[in-house]
């Protein structure tokens, strides 16, 4: 998707002589500098702020000590170390100039990943200052690019309204850590005649609270647009509660097929209330999720075009959908829990799987799967797929399907318990087929024309 314009229209801002103001002051120490300021007085902080960072230009800490500071843009300097408290606050000014700023920025125009070799944004809370979905003001907490070894950590970011909360792009090993998001909303002028002009594409699904982004032409607010891409991408710990969509990328689209991201894990992140999906891990090499839980949202993870998934020990409880990939994902999944309940009234969905894949070589293992009121587990168009230890759960729905395969070849089912009070535990459409030491519960098999199929030690109860 599209996101025209750059946040660099606040570059201004670093070219205009900073001049002290009578409450604020700056204490420099070696490369350690205080931001000194009143705290409680909800006048303008840009200018201490920057001052300080300006002064760690070639490394260094700055430190924000306890109290409520109030911001347009600031601009981190090259590898230094931006400290809040734990109880430091920076509230997002609305700037009329300046609408799409976002509150920290790092766009130092350098090549690939040229523009810093370490960068830590760490503490506090940063808040949008947004309550609602609004056509005023898009804006996000951090935008960063062109650079390697970030870390972000310790924080709390809430009520923003725009694209993104987080957004970096074309950085090499980022740690995303101990991060809450909250409370992120729409930014809903689709008129075309906005200061966003993209934004007539924006939705729940689009709007990643923690977005990790190329920097290809018309794609991200990075300059240089170099397609530089993201590696080495670290998510643990992290809580997203409201928000539009959780975290990933969702540049699925096959003209960025050659620019793919590289080695990303999300680890023990929790997702409650989403409006969208929860993460969107598209058009990447070497993905691991593992101890990652949601509850209420559309779908818990999209795989599209990504190689050698590794989906492992993850609760999704209340999305519509669980899984989906396409046809060019490879992967592995184990041990998850896929749980939808029968009161769960979703007719939008209605015939969607919980579990569904188009891909060839996927592996789908000691899960349990309970699915919504027509189908669990949907198979198509894809070669190699193997279903093993696994449990299928039906509501009590007689329409409902335990697993239904189209156009697959050497599918094998093994070992799996299929539940419930539906017509079909399996409806095979073509390909050829292994079914063994499966228990059917209240289910049937059926097998259409140009299906193959050995049966070996199966049980219907």
């Amino acid at each position: 998707m599209k996101k025209l314009g750059s946040f660099l229209l606040c570059a201004a801002l670093v070219a205009t002589p900073v001049i002290a103001m009578d409450h604020q002051d700056v204490s420099a120490k070696g490369k350690t500098v205080t931001v000194k300021a009143n705290g409680k007085d909800k006048k303008d902080d840009t200018k201490a702020i920057q001052s300080a960072l300006d002064k760690v230009k070639k490394g260094g800490t700055v430190k924000i000590p306890k109290g409520t500071y109030y911001v347009k843009c600031i601009f981190i300097r090259r590898n230094c170390t931006l400290k809040l408290s734990k109880k430091t606050v920076l509230k997002k000014l609305k700037d009329k100039k300046l609408p799409r700023a976002s509150m920290i920025e790092c766009h130092l125009k350098k090549k690939r990943y040229g523009s810093f070799s370490k960068v830590t944004i760490t503490g506090g809370t940063l808040d949008g200052q947004m309550h609602k979905d609004n056509k005023k003001n898009a804006h996000m907490a951090i935008d960063i690019d062109h650079g390697s070894n970030l870390t972000i950590k310790n924080m709390t970011i809430k009520n923003f309204s725009g694209l993104h909360m987080i957004q970096v792009a074309g950085v090499k090993n980022a740690t995303f850590d101990h991060l809450t998001f909250k409370n992120q909303y729409l930014y809903n002028d689709y008129s075309g005649k906005s200061f966003y002009k993209g934004a007539k594409n924006w939705s729940a699904y689009t709007c990643e609270a923690l977005q990790f982004d190329t920097t290809n032409k018309g794609q991200s607010s990075a300059i240089p647009a170099d397609n530089t891409t993201c590696q080495g991408i670290k998510i643990t710990n992290c809580k997203f509660d409201h928000v539009l969509s959780g975290l990933g990328t969702h540049h699925n689209e096959t003209k960025y097929y050659k620019y793919m991201h590289k080695n990303v894990t999300a680890t023990n992140n929790t997702f409650t209330n989403i409006r969208g999906d929860a993460m969107h891990l598209n058009n990447i090499k070497n993905v691991t999720t593992t101890n990652n839980k949601g509850t209420s949202g559309n779908i818990f993870t999209t795989y599209y075009h990504s190689f050698n998934v590794k989906d492992s020990d993850n609760v999704s409880k209340k999305f519509y959908v669980g899984i989906q990939t396409d046809q060019k994902t490879t992967a592995t999944f184990d041990h998850n829990q896929y749980l939808e309940t029968p009161n769960v009234d979703n007719t939008k969905h209605a015939t969607t799987a919980t579990f569904s894949t188009i891909s060839s070589n996927v592996t789908l293992s000691n899960s349990t799967i309970v699915g919504r009121p027509h189908l669990v587990v949907f198979v198509g168009s894809a070669s190699g797929f193997k279903m093993t230890g696994c449990t299928l759960d039906g509501v009590t729905n007689n329409s409902l399907y335990g697993m239904s395969a189209k156009s697959d070849e050497n599918t094998v089912i093994d070992g799996n318990t299929v539940n419930g009070q539906g017509s079909w535990g399996i409806v095979a459409h073509g390909g050829n087929y292994t079914v063994q030491n499966n228990t059917f519960n209240g289910w049937k098999i059926w097998f259409g024309s140009g299906a193959n199929a050995n049966q070996v030690n199966n049980t219907f109860n």
